[in-house]
C-alpha cells in the first residue's frame, strides 16, 4: 500500500523557508563568533560554561520549534567548518561565504538528517560542497565536474533530491531557450553524464571550447533559476500544500477507511506547512480545508471538536473559503428532520451567508453545494421543476473534479428516467458519486457521497443495489490484480475478506457474453445487514459485468444490461463518458429498475462516477403478466405518505380483488379497516401523531416464539408529535419490541418462576432478566390469575441523566425498566415501561380473542388470535392511543401478524397547538 505521509513534520516546513529568512540569522551568528562579541541567548551552558546538550538533543529542540537553539551548533562547529572552507577556497573572503552558505543549508535541511548523531560529518560534507561551488564561481577553467550541483549529485541531501524533479523541469525549460550549440553541450554533460573529454571527441571541439560553453550555460542557468527562486518556491509551496490537503482523503481510502496516526500526522503536517504561507487570506483558506479533515477524527473530545469547528469557520471566513462554510452549513441542514425546515434554512440562512463571498474563488462551488441539497429536499416534497432547476445549476457551477458535480448529474439523470418509466413516486431513488482510486494494481472504493430515498417495497431484493460499496468492505479494495486464484486478503477490524476465485471465468449477461473475467469474492459482516457474501465479475476492457450477493439465504443478482466504453483499459476502464447500466434480472415485469453509472471525471488515479439507482412500479405495470397484490399495497403506501387516505383505501381494495399473494391480501384487508378509522379522524380535522399499519412475521415453535417487526409492510399517515415526554409514552405501547430486542424472542417456556439471566450487552450496559409469580392482574379486558411477571432491566450509563433514554433519536428507549405480566391462555395482559424519572408508560389489554389457545400457553400464537392494548395516561389526555395485533394467516410455525399503532390527538390542529404550549417540552 502506498504511504502518502512520511518523514517528520518539519521536513517540508523547512524546505520552503526563503533563504533570506535564515541568512540574516546565520550571518549574525557567524559575525558574533568571529568578533567574539555577544553570546547567543539560545546557547544553553552549564555553570562551568560547557554545553549540556548533545547534537541529537539540540537538533530535536530546533525541530520542535526552538530555532534559536541552532546557534549552539553554529558555535560548536564554527572553527571546524571554517578550517575546511579555508583549506579548499584558499582565501578568507571566499571561505566566509562558503561558511555562511553551509550553515544556511544545514539549518534549512536539518529535518532531512536521518541520523542526528552524525551532524558533524554531515555539515562537513555540506561545507566541502559549498567550497567547491565558491571555487567554480571564481574560476571558469576549473574542473567542470565540481560545478554540477545545479543538478542532483551524490552529495545532495535527501531533501535536495525531493526537489530535483521540480528543478530539473525548470532547467529543461530554460535549456530550450539556448542556442543549439550550447544546448547540445549542456544536455551531454548534465543529462547524458558525459565527461569534458567525451564531449570534445563527440563534437570535434577543443576541451576549452566545451568548458567555455558549459560555463556560459552555467551562468545563464544560475541567473534564470535565481530569478525564479522566490516566485517558484512560493508557487511550489502552495502546490505542495494543496496536494497535501487533497491527499488526506486519498490516504483515508488507501488505508482502508482508517483514521490512524498516519492520517492525523498528515493533518498536522499540512497545518504546519500552511503556517509558512505569507499570504494571510490563502493561509486561512487552506487552514480551513485542513481542519475539515481534522474533524473526521472521532477520537476528538467534545470540547476539542467544538474548538476545531469554531477555528475552521473563522479561518474559512478570513480566507473567504465559501466552500468550507457551505459544507459546515450542510451539516446543520442534515441535522434537521423536516424537509420544509431544511429548505427554509438554506434559503434564509445559508444562501445569504454564502452570498457574502460573491466573487471569491470558491463561491460557485459553495453555491452549487447548497443548491444540490436544496434540490434534494425539493425532490422529497415532489417539487420536481424547482428541484431540476437546482440540480442543473449545481452541475454547471461545480467543478467536475468535485463529487457534488457527479451527484447533481446523477440526480438529473434519475429524474429523467423516473419521468419516462415510473408510475407515481419511485420506491427507491439514489443519486450518488462513487469515488474510485487506482493504486499499484488495486482498485479502491474511496467514498460514496450523495443521497437516497427509500419507500417500503417488500419481496423486492434491493438491499445490495449499492454493490460496489458492499464488494469493497475488505480494506476498501474491489480489485487487486496481484492476487492469484485462491489468494485471500483479510480485514480483521471490518470482519471482512477478499479472495480471488478465478481469472478466466465466462459470464453471460443481458449485455452479452464476456470471457476472461476476473472473479473476486468478498465476505463481510455489517451491523445493519448481517453476514453476506458477494461475488463480483470484471471483464477486461469492459468493467464490472455481474454481482451476486447471498445474505440470510436470500440472493440478489445485478447484471450488465448495456454499456459504452470509449476509453480506458483493464478490469475497470476509466475514461470520461464511459457508461454501464445494471438490472436485477430476477425482478417481476411490473418493476422498473435501472442502476446507471457514468464516469464524470478522472485524472488517471482518482475517478468520480455519477450513479443513479432507480426502483419503482413500471409505468405500464397493469399490463404485466406477473402482477400481484403487493403492487397495489405499495401504491397505497405512497398515497398514505401524501395523506390521500381515500385513494389508498381504493388501492387496497384492488389488491383484495386481484387476490394474488395471500399475505398481501390479509394485510390489505386489515389496512382497509384501520384506514377507514383514520379517514374519519381526518374528516374531523384531528391531529395525527405517529400512526401506522404494519405486517410482521412471528415464528413459533413448540417452546418459543420470535417476532420480526416490520419485516413485511409498514405504511400509514405517519406524523411526528410535538408534546415531548407526554407523547413519548407511546414507546411504552410496544409489548413485543423490547423482549425481541434483548432476548431475541418474545416467549420461551424456560421462563418459569425463579428463572434469572444477566449479561453485558454493549458499551458496559448490563441486562438483568428475571421471572417471578405475577399473581392476579386486573386490566380493562378483565381479571387474570396465575400470571407470570417478567422483568427486563438495563440501567443508564454512570453519570448520564434520565434524558439519556430518549437521546440519539430515541435510540435508547429499549433500556430502562420493562415489566411484563403474561396470563395463561391469553398472552401479555400488562406491560409497564419506566425510563428513570423522565417518563412512565403503561400498556393495558383492553380486548382480546384467543379461540384456539391452550390453558397453559403463556403466549398463544394461533390464527384468529387478537390483542388490543391502550395507554391509559394518553387516553385520559384526549388521545386515541391504541395498538391492535392480529394473527391473520400462517402455516408450519410461520405466521403473518398484522398490527396497527393508532395515535391521534382528538383535537383540531389549532386546539392541539394551544395544547402543546403547556406541555413537557424536550
Amino acid at each position: 500500500m502506498t504511504v502518502l505521509f512520511h518523514g517528520r513534520p518539519s521536513d517540508l516546513e523547512m524546505i520552503f523557508a526563503a533563504k533570506q529568512t535564515f541568512s540574516c540569522k546565520i550571518h549574525t551568528y557567524v559575525c558574533n563568533l568571529k568578533s567574539h562579541g555577544c553570546v547567543f541567548t539560545a546557547v544553553k551552558q552549564d555553570l562551568a560554561g560547557g554545553d549540556i546538550l548533545d547534537d541529537r538533543e539540540v537538533i530535536e529542540s530546533v525541530l520542535r520549534g526552538m530555532t534559536d537553539d541552532f546557534g549552539i551548533l553554529v558555535k560548536r562547529y564554527f572553527e571546524k567548518v571554517y578550517r575546511i572552507c579555508l583549506s579548499l577556497c584558499g582565501n578568507g573572503f571566499d571561505a566566509e561565504d562558503a561558511l555562511q552558505e553551509t550553515f544556511i543549508d544545514a539549518f534549512i535541511y536539518l529535518s532531512s538528517l536521518s541520523e542526528p548523531d552524525k551532524f558533524s560529518s554531515w555539515v562537513c560534507t555540506i561545507a566541502r560542497r559549498k567550497s567547491y561551488r565558491q571555487i567554480a564561481l571564481k574560476h571558469c577553467d576549473a574542473d567542470i565536474d565540481d560545478m554540477a550541483e545545479i543538478l542532483p549529485s551524490s552529495l545532495l541531501t535527501p531533501l535536495d533530491s525531493m526537489l530535483a524533479a521540480e528543478r530539473s523541469q525548470q532547467i529543461s525549460e530554460a535549456l530550450e531557450r539556448l542556442s543549439d550549440k550550447k544546448r547540445i553541450v549542456a544536455e551531454m554533460f548534465y543529462f547524458q553524464d558525459m565527461k569534458i573529454k567525451e564531449i570534445s571527441e563527440n563534437l570535434s571541439l577543443s576541451e576549452n571550447t566545451v568548458k567555455s560553453r558549459l560555463y556560459d550555460v552555467r551562468e545563464y542557468l544560475r541567473k534564470e533559476l535565481d530569478n525564479m527562486d522566490h516566485t517558484d518556491n512560493m508557487a511550489l509551496l502552495e502546490r505542495r500544500i494543496k496536494e497535501s490537503v487533497e491527499k488526506l482523503s486519498r490516504y483515508y481510502a488507501l488505508n482502508g477507511g482508517e483514521l490512524d496516526d498516519g492520517f492525523r500526522n498528515g493533518v498536522a503536517d499540512a497545518l504546519k506547512l500552511i503556517g509558512k504561507l505569507g499570504d494571510t487570506e490563502k493561509k486561512q483558506s487552506y487552514t480551513a480545508l485542513a481542519l475539515q479533515y481534522k474533524l473526521w477524527d472521532e477520537s476528538l473530545g467534545e470540547d476539542e471538536r467544538r474548538s476545531v469547528t469554531e477555528r475552521m469557520k473563522h479561518s474559512a471566513d478570513m480566507g473567504k473559503n465559501a466552500e468550507v462554510i457551505a459544507n459546515a452549513l450542510v451539516e446543520d441542514v442534515l441535522a434537521m428532520t423536516d424537509d420544509g425546515q431544511r429548505i427554509a434554512y438554506i434559503d434564509n440562512t445559508a444562501m445569504p451567508l454564502i452570498d457574502k463571498y460573491t466573487g471569491s474563488q470558491t463561491y460557485d462551488a459553495a453555491k452549487g453545494t447548497l443548491l444540490f441539497w436544496r434540490g434534494r429536499y425539493l425532490l422529497e416534497l415532489d417539487r420536481y421543476d424547482e428541484a431540476r432547476s437546482d440540480f442543473e445549476t449545481a452541475a454547471r457551477l461545480i467543478d467536475k473534479s468535485s463529487s457534488y458535480q457527479a451527484n447533481a448529474v446523477a440526480a438529473l439523470l434519475g429524474m429523467d428516467r423516473m419521468k419516462e418509466n415510473v408510475y407515481g413516486k419511485p420506491r427507491y431513488f439514489g443519486a450518488t458519486a462513487e469515488g474510485i482510486l487506482s493504486d499499484e494494481g488495486k482498485v479502491i472504493f474511496a467514498n460514496q457521497p450523495g443521497f437516497s430515498a427509500f419507500l417500503n417495497f417488500p419481496h423486492i431484493g434491493h438491499d445490495f443495489s449499492s454493490f460496489m460499496y458492499y464488494a469493497s468492505r475488505c480494506r476498501m479494495i474491489l480489485i487487486d490484480v496481484g492476487l492469484k486464484p485462491h489468494d485471500r486478503l483479510t480485514d480483521v477490524k471490518n470482519n471482512a475478506s477478499l479472495e480471488c476465485i478465478a481469472a478466466d471465468d465466462v459470464v453471460k449477461t443481458p449485455a452479452g457474453e464476456f470471457a476472461g473475467c476476473l472473479h473476486m469474492r468478498t465476505e463481510a459482516v455489517l451491523n445493519y445487514v448481517g453476514q453476506y457474501t458477494i461475488d463480483a465479475w470484471y471483464a477486461p476492457d469492459v468493467g464490472p459485468v455481474r454481482f451476486s450477493t447471498v445474505c440470510e439465504g436470500k440472493t440478489e443478482v445485478y447484471e450488465l444490461a448495456e454499456y459504452a466504453v470509449e476509453g480506458g483499459s483493464g478490469y475497470m476502464p476509466f475514461a470520461v463518458g464511459n457508461k454501464w447500466v445494471y438490472i436485477n434480472p430476477d425482478l417481476p415485469d411490473w418493476i422498473y429498475q435501472r442502476i446507471e453509472r457514468t464516469v464524470e471525471y478522472t485524472d488517471g488515479k482518482f475517478t468520480n462516477f455519477a450513479v443513479t439507482d432507480l426502483l419503482g412500479i413500471a409505468e405500464n405495470f397493469e399490463n404485466a403478466d406477473d402482477l400481484d397484490s403487493s403492487v397495489y399495497l405499495s401504491l397505497a403506501d405512497s398515497l398514505c405518505d401524501e395523506w390521500k387516505i381515500e385513494d389508498a383505501i381504493e388501492m387496497l381494495k384492488k389488491a383484495v380483488r386481484l387476490n394474488i399473494d395471500e399475505r398481501s391480501v390479509c394485510t390489505s384487508l386489515f389496512g382497509i379497516e384501520v384506514l377507514n378509522r383514520f379517514l374519519e379522524y381526518q374528516k374531523q380535522g384531528y391531529r395525527f401523531c405517529p400512526s401506522s399499519i404494519n405486517a410482521s412475521v412471528v415464528k413459533a415453535g413448540d417452546t418459543r416464539a420470535q417476532f420480526f417487526e416490520h419485516s413485511e409492510w409498514s405504511f400509514g399517515p405517519y406524523r411526528w408529535g410535538a408534546r415531548g415526554r407526554y407523547e413519548d409514552r407511546i414507546f411504552g405501547i410496544k409489548p413485543f419490541r423490547y423482549l425481541q430486542q434483548h432476548m431475541h424472542e418474545i416467549w420461551n417456556d424456560k421462563w418459569i418462576v425463579g428463572y434469572r439471566e444477566s449479561r453485558e450487552i454493549k458499551d458496559g450496559l448490563k441486562l438483568c432478566f428475571s421471572v417471578e409469580d405475577g399473581g392476579k392482574v386486573t386490566v380493562p379486558a378483565g381479571e387474570f390469575e396465575n400470571c407470570r411477571k417478567i422483568t427486563l432491566r438495563v440501567d443508564k450509563p454512570d453519570g448520564a441523566d434520565d434524558k439519556w433514554y430518549f437521546s440519539d433519536g430515541y435510540a435508547n428507549t429499549g433500556y430502562g425498566l420493562k415489566e411484563y405480566w403474561f396470563a395463561p391462555g391469553v398472552g401479555i395482559v400488562k406491560f409497564v415501561s419506566t425510563w428513570g424519572s423522565e417518563c412512565y408508560a403503561e400498556c393495558l389489554l383492553s380486548a382480546y380473542s384467543a379461540p384456539a389457545s391452550g390453558p397453559d400457553e403463556y403466549l398463544p400464537i394461533h390464527i384468529g388470535n387478537a390483542w388490543e392494548y391502550d395507554e391509559p395516561h394518553l387516553t385520559s389526555e384526549g388521545y386515541r392511543a391504541k395498538t391492535i395485533f392480529r394473527i391473520a394467516s400462517g402455516m408450519s410455525g410461520s405466521y403473518l401478524m398484522t398490527h396497527s399503532q393508532e395515535f391521534i390527538c382528538l383535537k383540531t390542529e389549532q386546539e392541539y397547538n394551544e395544547f402543546v404550549k403547556t406541555s413537557h417540552r424536550y
